[in-house]
């Protein structure tokens, strides 16, 4: 009996060294993956006051709430977010990349330049990073007439699509 006894409290400071081992619970640490153009929902543990992008060229990060975010994929590649605490504690330090789309994506090459499509079932020229300047400056331009006809915006809707 009394051997289990000290095997009961051997357990219990090896536990114990173990758990201080471990970062605390309230500081959140991960991957999230996005896709360029994409919103994604990240619930923290609890209210953020100040977020920091890395590098706000790959991602953009925006509190809706005190504990809700709103994260956006720009361009590829990787980068951080860090989130603090009123007070200034770090909460969450999120790694982020930003990758293209897998599925129903389409690349059309013509030697190095390249065009992009998105099949769903019909393919369509979407504007992705890389794409060719031209084809991306005509794709751009015409969503952007598109979205002034639907906005009244009589600015961008003058002519019609090439």
């Amino acid at each position: 009996m009394a051997g289990t006894k000290v095997f009961q409290k051997a357990v219990l400071i090896v536990a114990g060294f173990m758990l201080a081992l471990v970062p605390s619970a309230d500081v959140l640490a991960r991957e999230v993956k996005l896709v360029p153009d994409k919103a994604k929902i990240l619930r923290l543990d609890r209210p953020a006051s100040t977020i920091i992008v890395g590098n706000p060229a790959i991602a953009d990060a925006t509190i809706r709430s005190g504990s809700m975010m709103v994260l956006t994929g720009k361009s590829y590649g990787n980068t951080n977010l860090i989130a603090l605490d009123g007070a200034g504690e770090e909460i969450a330090n999120i790694n982020l990349t930003v990758a293209p789309p897998e599925a129903r994506t389409l690349w059309l090459y013509r030697g190095v330049a390249h065009v992009s499509y998105n099949c769903n079932p019909r393919c369509a020229r979407v504007l992705a990073i890389g794409d060719e300047k031209g084809a991306f400056n005509l794709t751009n331009d015409q969503i952007g007439k598109k979205t002034g006809l639907a906005t009244g915006d009589a600015s961008t809707s003058g002519a019609a699509p090439q």
